[in-house]
């Protein structure tokens, strides 16, 4: 998407980087993370340049954790599949609970592990051989209003009505 500023065209820009931790000696894949950065620039490429250094902060620093965790439980890397990012607005601690057991229940998923739960909001990394479009139409079906969608992040919010409990 592009605008008009003072005269100034604005691009919006989505910049993803993806990094891989690999063991140099057995080719071992220790673990991968994906992030996406939204940018704005004064040209597509200024956009996604902008971009770049806090998504590759933020993967960096992510990574170091699947890193720590795959050494210490051992698998060394044995997860299969890609991570998602998921991320839902309006959640208790309870359906926290409940949507972490749906996900792992679900054929394809290899593990689900919870990044962070603050303010009513939720952030997953959902390791599977699905995709991120499968993983949201899965998250729809369950009563959630996907907002946003890229090849590595669902977003969404627990749907009010869904999320209402009768006394």
């Amino acid at each position: 998407a592009n605008q008009v500023v003072s005269g100034v065209r604005i691009y919006g820009v989505r910049s993803t980087v993806q990094l891989k931790a690999v063991l140099a000696n057995t080719a071992y894949q220790l673990g991968s993370d994906a992030v996406e950065e939204k940018t704005k620039g004064v040209s597509v490429e200024d956009g996604a340049i902008k971009g770049l250094q806090p998504a590759a902060m933020k993967a960096s620093g992510s990574i170091v954790h699947k890193i720590a965790y795959t050494l210490i439980s051992g698998s060394a890397g044995g997860i299969p599949g890609r991570t998602i990012k998921v991320k839902i607005s309006n959640m208790t601690f309870k359906e926290v609970k409940e949507l972490k057991e749906s996900l792992q229940d679900v054929q394809g998923v290899t593990a689900v592990y919870q990044r962070l739960f603050r303010s009513k909001r939720l952030e997953l990394d959902v390791v599977s051989d699905m995709t991120a479009e499968e993983i949201a139409s899965l998250l729809s079906d369950l009563g959630y209003d996907i907002e946003d969608l890229s090849s590595v992040t669902v977003e969404g919010v627990l749907n009010e009505k869904t999320g209402e409990k009768t006394p």
